[in-house]
């Protein structure tokens, strides 16, 4: 999928739309997100949590770190989708090598994130499970964040490993942790 609708809820220049455009296709076409992503959603700093809610139709409690971009899959019948929101805060850092990299780290983990959303929907035919036992609900949740997070971060070292270069003139490695 590389034609992902954007919605742009806050304003940034035409040049941070531009910009944020070629990086989702390109990432895109890197990653595969799957059919199931729906939209990226482009939302003021404060709303995230709205936003979430909205979509998924219950509250959404973020952690003591509010993340810059957040994907979230939603289960519609026989189908699951997906919808990533950004917060503005992303467009601040693009002055910066620092803050590229940090914006590409974002996008290709929400991303990504959808990519598992769709295949573990392909895969199963659920994103959460349909026990009645709230702990074996609660502990298949917890489990499935867990492992998420990990294919995450393993896909994200293996991309920046072999994309991106992170040693000064002098050949000293450059340490990266987003």
């Amino acid at each position: 999928m590389t034609n992902i609708p954007i919605h742009w809820g806050v304003e940034v220049s035409a040049d941070q739309k531009a910009y944020f455009a070629e990086l989702l296709h390109k990432l895109a076409v890197i990653i595969d997100p799957g059919d199931s992503l729906r939209e990226v959603r482009i939302i003021a700093d404060n709303v995230l949590p709205l936003e979430v809610q909205l979509w998924v139709g219950k509250p959404y409690q973020p952690g003591p770190h509010l993340p810059t971009g957040v994907a979230v899959p939603v289960e519609q019948g026989n189908a699951v989708a997906s919808k990533v929101f950004i917060r503005k805060v992303f467009f601040g850092r693009s002055e910066t090598l620092e803050g590229q990299l940090e914006q590409l780290s974002t996008l290709f983990e929400e991303l990504y994130h959808c990519r598992l959303y769709h295949q573990t929907w392909r895969r199963r035919g659920y994103i959460n499970s349909r026990s009645t036992d709230p702990y074996s609900r609660d502990l298949f949740a917890v489990s499935g964040q867990v492992h998420d997070e990990y294919a995450v971060a393993r896909q994200k070292n293996i991309f920046f490993g072999e994309r991106i270069s992170l040693h000064d003139e002098q050949g000293q490695a450059i340490p990266f942790f987003y």
